[in-house]
């Protein structure tokens, strides 16, 4: 095993000084890669989750809400959880007068809901670790993506090829990265899939977003490689970005080199 092959945060040490530092400088790396049980993960989640929360100026919704909106709270919830951004401007999802909407950067979604008044124009922070709710206290709206507009704008923009498909037979496969890649820059890359032979996409984004959908006939919108993908039924709406790549990136069957 070498330094490269080694994922620092699946290390039940990562983070702790006394370990990492002189790992970092051992030649023997694998000495002292300790595999994190599935707790200390969930454990170390929820402390980062915390610690995100605890910077977000907030108050609670001390307002009775519906379970239909928690749930469809928690699916728009669910892709806002970038912990490795650390932007809490993005931790957030926006209330509006029959939807709400999240972010992360590389994909958005939109659900209609029913919302109450008190929340509409509101964005608002889920704790999934106690369930409450909170209202965040926007001192200075500018900071926040602008979801009436941007948001808007992005999903009314995306026009191509529209097809119906289901979940399960999605037109996807799995692609394997050119094997003359350094492992430095193998490492910088997600697991991609290729969604109709030529727009790629990071695979555990696309999983998480289509967790959001139900079981039903599912309308995708698609262009070309560099642009985004719809995907839409009755009540949901969402997008997400591509990877960007370089062909030589890509494993073909007469591609073992690097250009230049």
């Amino acid at each position: 095993m070498s330094f490269s092959d080694v994922d620092c945060e699946a290390c039940a040490n990562y983070k702790d000084e006394s370990v990492c530092l002189e790992c970092n400088n051992n030649p023997y790396f694998e000495n002292y890669f300790t595999p994190m049980s599935l707790a200390d993960k969930a454990k170390r989640e929820a402390d980062e989750r915390r610690e995100i929360l605890s910077k977000i100026p907030k108050i609670e919704a001390s307002i009775d809400l519906k379970p239909e909106f928690m749930s469809d709270l928690k699916r728009a919830w669910s892709i806002t959880q970038n912990l490795k951004n650390g932007d809490y401007r993005l931790f957030l999802v926006y209330c509006s007068e029959g939807f709400i909407m999240g972010t992360d950067s590389f994909r958005l979604v939109k659900i209609k809901t029913q919302v109450t008044k008190e929340l509409v124009g509101k964005y608002v922070i889920l704790d999934q670790d106690t369930n409450k709710l909170y209202v965040y206290l926007c001192d200075n709206s500018g900071k926040l993506w602008n979801y009436h507009e941007s948001a808007q704008g992005i999903l009314g923009s995306i026009k191509g090829i529209e097809s119906k498909f289901f979940k399960s037979n999605l037109p996807v496969k799995d692609v394997a990265l050119n094997p003359a890649i350094s492992d430095a820059l193998r490492k910088l890359y997600p697991k991609l899939i290729v969604f109709n032979e030529n727009i790629f996409l990071n695979k555990s984004l696309l999983d998480g977003l289509l967790e959001i959908f139900p079981d039903e006939e599912i309308t995708v919108t698609y262009k070309g490689p560099l642009d985004p993908v719809r995907f839409a039924t009755g009540d949901i709406e969402a997008v997400i970005l591509p990877v960007r790549t370089e062909k030589w990136e890509i494993e073909h069957e007469n591609s073992s080199e690097i250009p230049g």
